[in-house]
């Protein structure tokens, strides 16, 4: 019985590893990965995507450029009211999980939650450099999570504090329910600042006048981050080692459990 036990954790270790590892490859598509960006001046990625609108009014150019996040509108996110190029904003309600007692400090993580509320904005959030006048218009969702964004507020509320409170008059529409069954709410809101420095890889395109960028299809890469190169290597470095260590863990305490059945 032991050593199958054992050879059951073993392979649990080796399998938790490989998951965990393939988790930060994913989460590695919102950070520059392995090759490096070379971002090329948006006045070249413009000249050459004209070129070849000439041959196809269709034609879509992958590139990857840098720019500063502008937006032709003053923006601030709704609940922690940031100033912002750009935001996106979640709300989700959270009740007791069915059959279960509160046991210790609620959290978000030991609650049901559903989503209420998503909001995200404004749609002329765009990129420029030194190099040119023009506006390159990002379509953001298209990125999905390959978007990443500054953290405003990942925040769980008790539905009668005084956040909710303050919150209520000006976010109604994240809060739309507050029966008895609602603990509290889970509010998660990312932004970018204004001139917020960002690395994006997609397609460029034109559509009703405007210069636009949107995530590549098929295999071609495609990211929306405002960090360094060196920075997002060393979080996808930290998140591989991770997943080694706790998969070795395993296993050694797998071959532990077998050698133990022996004795």
């Amino acid at each position: 019985m032991q050593t199958a036990i054992g050879i059951l954790m073993i392979l649990a270790g080796i399998a938790g590893a490989v998951f965990m590892m393939k988790k930060a490859e994913r989460r590695a598509a919102s950070a520059p990965p392995a090759e490096p960006i070379r971002p090329v001046p948006i006045e070249e990625a413009v000249e050459a995507l004209n070129r070849k609108l000439k041959e196809d009014p269709g034609a879509r150019l992958p590139v990857e450029l840098y720019g500063l996040a502008r937006t032709d509108l003053p923006a601030v996110a709704p609940v922690t009211e940031r100033p912002a190029a750009c935001y996106k904003t979640v709300s989700y309600s959270c009740r007791e999980k069915s059959g279960g007692q509160r046991r210790g400090f609620r959290s978000a993580s030991n609650l049901e939650q559903t989503e209420e509320y998503r909001e995200s904005g404004p749609d002329d959030f765009y990129i420029m450099d030194s190099t040119s006048d023009e506006k390159i218009y990002v379509d953001l969702e298209s990125f999905g999570d390959r978007a990443e964004l500054l953290s405003a507020c990942d925040s769980y509320e008790e539905k009668n504090s005084k956040w909710m409170d303050r919150h209520l008059k000006s976010c109604r529409r994240f809060f739309p329910r507050l029966g008895s069954d609602i603990a509290g709410y889970h509010v998660l809101e990312y932004f970018y600042h204004v001139n917020q420095p960002l690395n994006i890889a997609g397609d460029l395109y034109r559509h009703a006048r405007r210069y636009r960028i949107a995530a590549s299809s098929g295999k071609k890469r495609s990211l929306v981050t405002y960090k360094s190169e060196e920075q997002a290597q060393k979080v996808l470095q930290k998140s591989r080692l991770t997943a080694v260590g706790l998969g070795l863990i395993a296993v050694v305490v797998g071959i532990g459990v077998i050698i133990a059945g022996f004795r």
